[in-house]
């Protein structure tokens, strides 16, 4: 299973704890071992399938929890559980025209009263279609967001955006030149189509 946790520091920390704990408690040891097991099937990588077209791909999986509609675009919002992959992709081609952090409070991912107060990170992709807004939300537990990308990069659909540790949600905006292929309350898989252009 291939997994972004043991790609960064927290795996030597987790490492060293399993080993520290082994000749400590044994109990402890069990318990350190399930906490490393976890957090590589919470941070596991899916297999990503997605139409390479111009469609809009979702970003994660989770599940749909608001939809907003204005005279030029779409806005959902959508609610990641402890069981679904916390990791992002690209959900449209184009070009990276902004890219801004917020640092924020502790709230919780699913509480739309307090979006302002959230820590998030902001991702604009532009294309001939319009521009395309992607805002990942931490949560109560923990507010760390990884994003591997930079302001102005071309990006292509389906490649990694970043990961949110534990608690989290996603936000995208989509550009009326589309339509959306999905309801409020449903359940988006990582890579499936939300939207596509009108004909």
């Amino acid at each position: 299973m291939e997994t972004l946790f043991f790609k960064e520091q927290e795996s030597i920390v987790f490492i060293s704890l399993n080993i520290i704990t082994y000749f400590i408690n044994k109990k402890l040891f069990i318990l350190s071992l399930f906490v490393t097991g976890f957090l590589i099937f919470f941070y596991r990588i899916p297999d990503i399938k997605y139409l390479n077209d111009s469609s809009i791909s979702s970003p994660c999986s989770g599940k749909i929890i608001k939809i907003e509609e204005n005279q030029d675009l779409y806005k959902l919002y959508i609610f990641m559980s402890i069981l679904d992959h916390h990791v992002q992709i690209i959900p449209v081609s184009g070009k990276i025209t902004k890219y801004e952090f917020i640092e924020g409070e502790f709230q919780l991912a699913y509480n739309l009263e307090e979006d302002n107060y959230i820590t998030r990170f902001i991702t604009e992709i532009s294309n001939e279609h319009g521009v395309i807004e992607i805002i990942q939300n931490t949560g109560l537990i923990a507010r760390r967001i990884k994003n591997f990308h930079r302001l102005n990069k071309n990006v292509e659909k389906g490649e990694l955006l970043g990961i949110i540790k534990f608690g989290s949600r996603i936000d995208i905006t989509i550009p009326k030149p589309y339509h959306l292929n999905v309801k409020l309350n449903d359940k988006v898989t990582i890579g499936n189509s939300l939207a596509k252009l009108s004909k």
